[in-house]
This record gives C-alpha cells, structure tokens and sequence, in this order.
C-alpha cells in the first residue's frame, strides 16, 4: 500500500440519508484548523436543496437528517469505518455551521466534528507548511478527487478526475468567491478537494521561480460543488480563501 497518495485517503465517499434510507451519495473531507477537526461538504448536500433554486434535490422530496461517512480505520490503510453524523440536535437545531455573510448563498458548510479511537483523520491542515506555493494561473491542471455516482475504488479509496482551470482563479465567477474548472464531473463528487499536484518534479512558485520539488506535492484549491448545468462540463470550485473564513468565523444557520 506504499504507493498509495496521500490525498486518496484524504476524500471521504458519504451517504445522505434521510429517515435512515439513502438518498444520495456525495464527498467530503476534513480540515483542521487550530487544532479543530472539521467535516467539509457543500451546503446543498446536507440541506438537500438546490444551492440556487431552492427546491428539493431529492425525487420524492426527502430532506436528508443524517449523513454518513467512511472514514479510514485506525487498524490499518485500506480499512474503513462508517461514522454517521446527524444533520440536526436534540432541539432541532442544524449541527453544522455556514458562511457568515448571510446575504451570499455560499454552498459549502463544515461539521465539528471529534477524533475517535477507532478511526483516523488525514485532514487538510490550513495552518499547515506542507502546502506548493505554486502559481496558479489559467489553464493550469488540478483535479477533482471524489466519488462520482457513488462509486469507489478497491473498497472507499476515490476517483481522481482531472480539470483545467477555465476561469482566471483571481476574478470570481458570478459574484461570489468560486471559480470554474472544464472536467467531467459528475453527481457524488459534490465536496470534493480540488487539488493542483506537482505531477512533473519542477514547478512554478508565486514569485516566478522554477522550482524542483517532489512529485505528489500538492495545494488545495478549494471546494467542488457541482456543474453550472447539466448539459456543461465546466463545474463550480469555491474558493479557498472561503474556507478558511469559514472555518474561522462560521455560524449556526439557527443564529
């Protein structure tokens, strides 16, 4: 299992459920911030609504009350364990908190959530020094790791679909801090990282230097949350600067 990625094990496969049946399936990871483990995903998928419309992603109307995760087993690599978390208190309150600017529809969310003995966090550690200082521009190839239909690889590993970045990264696509990827992406990968990975050994840094570097290193991007429509390839990433805010300052959607 030595030559696994360590970002294969950094994408968690979920099932949306809803009265204890499945109603979808999405991705999410973790990130941790100041010590603090947080389950990152988009807002629709624990809403169970339409980011923009507002009307219900489920067929028959279903709201999702829990979603499920496999996270990696403690035990071993290529093991997993299905956490489920509910999507509401005992007072009914949502578990999870969203963007603060309540006057943007921003559709990722973040969960608190705890370590557990028999489960192990491989989270995006934002206050982290393991990250590229790559430069990003146009053009340039990153990818979108998650679980299209639901589907995994040999157990719960993901699928790694590679995108190109179709909108300046620095400019926002429509107002809001999200840019847009051209990839054939699919339903499921909803909270999928979106991930530039030195593939070559060298790479570009922020200040114009080429710099010879370990293939696999990476820089998170952001969040994936879905295409523009069904007919198009280019899909929606929101931006990482957003995450961090998010992170830093997110609140109940009750509050």
């Amino acid at each position: 299992m030595a030559a696994i990625h360590d970002l294969s094990v950094r994408s968690l496969c979920c099932e949306i459920r809803s009265n204890g049946k499945k109603i979808g399936s999405a991705t999410s990871f973790i990130a941790k911030r100041n010590n603090t483990h947080f389950l990152v995903t988009n807002r629709h998928v624990v809403t169970g609504l339409h980011a923009d419309k507002g009307t219900p992603l489920s067929g028959n109307g279903a709201v999702p009350d829990e979603i499920l995760v496999w996270h990696n087993a403690k035990e071993r690599l290529a093991m997993w364990r299905d956490i489920i978390y509910p999507l509401k208190d005992k007072d009914g309150k949502p578990t999870w908190l969203e963007y603060p600017k309540r006057d943007a529809q921003i559709d990722v969310v973040v969960l608190p959530i705890s370590i557990r003995d028999n489960i192990t966090f491989y989270p995006y550690d934002l206050n982290g020094a393991d990250e590229l200082d790559i430069d990003v521009r146009i053009g340039s190839e990153l990818f979108v790791i998650g679980f299209p239909f639901g589907k995994a690889v040999d157990g719960k590993f993901p699928i790694w679909i590679r995108a190109s970045l179709a909108t300046e990264p620095v400019l926002n696509w429509e107002g809001q801090p999200r840019f847009l990827v051209d990839a054939r992406t699919r339903q499921g990968q909803s909270g999928s990282p979106a991930v530039v990975v030195n593939t070559t050994g060298h790479y570009v840094d922020s200040n114009g230097n080429v710099v010879l570097g370990k293939l696999g290193d990476w820089k998170l991007l952001g969040i994936y949350s879905g295409r523009i429509n069904s007919q198009s390839d280019l899909g929606i990433v929101w931006k990482r600067d957003l995450l961090e805010e998010l992170l830093s300052n997110g609140v109940s959607p009750e509050s």
